[in-house]
């Protein structure tokens, strides 16, 4: 038992620690860490009033009970989502492995401990969807306290079956699928499933969202809370904790309680039982990637080296480390993709010729170059690409200071890098309005403090990454999905866009006074962030 607690505990500092690096105060750590629980509760906070508001109009209805279903699927669907990635990286692909196999550590410890680490993540999300759930019904319905003891027991078993559901695939996959061995044709292969799955919930709930209203209806209407009927055939062991939490103050509920946690502990046992007996096997046949070797002639050879600046040459690297790097590929490009699909679908929903005439004759325009702008100052706040810059060096970021090239350089190409693909999302912003046919003017009056504002979103992630890089990971996603400095760049983007939004919307201007106000501010801001990073980078000792 304490090789397992302190197996965990090293575990867990390892897969989950946000960048709070050795270089800054505890006073520091202390702050951001506040700062990321008062952001989660702020978040439940706003999910707990419209659940309020819902439970209010199916209590009418004399569906209340509906409030726990769709609080404990969603919840379910939210951990299979979430695990796609984290289970696959936890268990197979971190390099804690190679250190952890030759130790004196039995298989079933290793395989438990990993296990728990990711049930750990999964409550951690969990906790922001479930709880405003659980506490609004509460609340709302006066309930006793052996509900609250229910909530309890079901909250910490809830993720168990979607979590061994999830993992069943990669860790059976990987002793018959050849291609779930490769780290990176995995990794690629999953980021492509979940953008297929967006696109095809995206064409689902468009094509039957009168057909799915109209049997929400009629439901909604039968008595005794019949959306357990239809919800039951996704997770069958969640219906047994969705009535226990509606009977609690009865026999029916201590019941069903009882056998949903027998049933969740014997399925628990089952899949370690079998899974650590695979589970060894198929961690010691894995590979980052499959090479074969070419040998290259002379003439070949030369055609292989360019001779080109060192600028570019940056620039190459940084495009090369993004694409062919799956989690980086993963996280900075392929999200920016789904823009157009979100996009395709709103242009075709219902009462969009009215947008289109406005836009035509310029009656919204001064609204497009404000709130546009704002729009696109945030997206390009919620792109990682720049706000992880240098946390992607990892331990070798050393080299950046030793190689001959001028920290400027150094700078210019990451700014570069991070700006281009920080634009797509104006690009996808731009087509949508000239596919809208707005005025060639408003459209001009949007993109000259839209780009100016993108810029100064990457300088900004730039320059909170040099202060507070994440060097010391196991993996490439924890210098992504564990890295703070995202949070920080898209709140404070978010904030300066609404505080921009608020105060020049009640000032009443046109599209040319707000767009000139915007540039100028913008191109200030530009100046003063660039001065900055340009002094902080050339001081700063990255330490390892």
């Amino acid at each position: 038992m304490n090789k397992l607690i302190s197996l965990i505990r090293v575990l867990f500092k390892s897969e989950y620690t946000f960048n709070i690096g050795k270089s800054q105060s505890k006073i520091k750590s202390y702050i951001i860490k506040l700062l990321f629980i008062l952001i989660s509760i702020a978040f439940m906070i706003l999910i707990g009033k419209a659940i309020s508001n819902l439970y209010d109009i199916l209590e009418v209805m004399n569906q209340e009970g509906l409030i726990l279903e769709l609080g404990i699927y969603i919840s379910c669907f939210i951990v299979i989502f979430f695990s796609l990635f984290n289970i696959i990286t936890i268990f197979c692909y971190s390099t804690d492995i190679e250190h952890l196999l030759p130790l004196p550590i039995k298989s079933y410890l290793l395989f438990i401990s990993k296990l728990l680490i990711v049930l750990t993540y999964q409550y951690l999300i969990q906790a922001i969807i479930l709880i405003p759930f659980i506490t609004v019904y509460g609340f709302k319905c006066n309930a006793g306290f052996s509900y609250w003891i229910y909530s309890v027991l079901i909250y910490f078993f809830i993720p168990i079956l979607p979590v061994i559901i999830i993992s069943i695939i990669p860790i059976f996959a990987m002793q018959f699928i050849p291609f779930v061995k490769n780290k990176d044709l995995y990794k690629i292969f999953v980021g492509i499933f979940s953008i297929i799955l967006t696109l095809g919930l995206q064409v689902f709930f468009k094509l039957s969202s009168e057909i799915s209203l109209t049997q929400i209806i009629d439901l909604m209407n039968a008595k005794d809370n019949s959306f357990i009927n239809l919800t039951k055939m996704f997770f069958p062991t969640t219906k047994l904790a969705i009535i226990s939490l509606m009977n609690y103050d009865n026999s029916k509920g201590i019941l069903a309680l009882l056998i949903y946690l027998g049933v969740s502990i014997a399925i628990l046992f089952l899949f370690i039982l079998i899974g650590n007996k695979i589970y060894i096997k198929s961690i010691t046949s894995l590979s980052e990637i499959n090479s074969k070797k070419k040998h290259l002639s002379k003439k070949h050879y030369e055609k292989k080296i360019v001779l080109n600046s060192k600028f570019f040459s940056l620039i190459k690297r940084e495009f090369t480390m993004l694409f062919r790097t799956p989690d980086y590929l993963m996280n900075c490009i392929f999200p920016i993709i789904l823009y157009p699909i979100f996009i395709v679908t709103l242009i075709f929903r219902d009462g969009f010729d009215k947008i289109i005439f406005l836009l035509r004759f310029d009656l919204i325009s001064e609204y497009i170059v404000l709130f546009g702008c704002c729009f696109i100052l945030f997206q390009a706040g919620t792109s990682i690409t720049s706000s992880t810059s240098i946390s992607r060096e990892g331990k070798e970021v050393y080299i950046l200071k030793y190689i001959p090239v001028a920290y400027k350089t150094i700078i210019y190409s990451k700014l570069f890098t991070s700006f281009i693909i920080g634009l797509l999302p104006l690009v996808f912003m731009t087509i949508t309005l000239i596919f809208l046919q707005c005025s060639f003017l408003t459209f001009l009056l949007f993109l000259i403090p839209s780009i100016l504002a993108t810029l100064f979103s990457t300088q900004l992630g730039l320059l909170i990454d040099i202060n507070n890089p994440k060097l010391n990971w196991k993996s490439e996603q924890q210098a992504i999905k564990w890295n703070f400095n995202i949070i920080l760049n898209t709140l404070f983007c978010f904030l300066l866009s609404c505080l921009l939004g608020y105060f020049l919307f009640n000032m009443h201007l046109s599209a040319v006074h707000y767009s000139l106000i915007l540039t100028i501010l913008f191109i200030l801001f530009n100046i003063i962030i660039f001065r900055i990073l340009i002094n902080v980078f050339k001081k700063y000792n990255f330490n390892i």
